[in-house]
């Protein structure tokens, strides 16, 4: 009868250390090293197709119809570059959220979603 109360305190010290270890001293390590990563995107690397697929396609449509949202087709005819930004930066209307966009990527959002067509 003596095993079983030995061993299970030494199975849940096992169960504590592991958690201990994966919890709190791996993620630290992956976050070491994607942080250079990051540091190091720049404008350039941005894809604007990417982050249409990922963030606005629900609202705006896989065509760029609109769904919830408006169409995003020529809209060279009605907006300048400087005016989608703004759009990209601040929203509209209570329905395009601001913010979706990092400042830095914004000018080439704008002039991609410009060049649509």
């Amino acid at each position: 009868m003596e095993k079983p109360i030995f061993i299970i305190p030494v199975i849940l010290l096992v169960a504590v250390i592991l958690f201990v270890n994966v919890v709190f001293l791996h993620p630290a390590k992956e976050n070491k090293t994607a942080t250079p990563a990051k540091t190091e995107k720049t404008a350039s690397t941005f894809d604007p197709v990417a982050f249409y697929k990922q963030t606005c396609i629900g609202c705006h449509g896989d065509q760029y119809q609109g769904v919830v949202g408006p169409t995003l087709k020529n809209l060279s005819s009605k907006y300048k570059q400087a005016d989608v930004e703004n759009i990209l930066k601040n929203g509209k209307g209570g329905v395009m959220p601001a913010g979706l966009v990092k400042d830095e990527d914004i000018p080439a959002m704008a002039k991609w979603v410009l060049s649509l067509k």
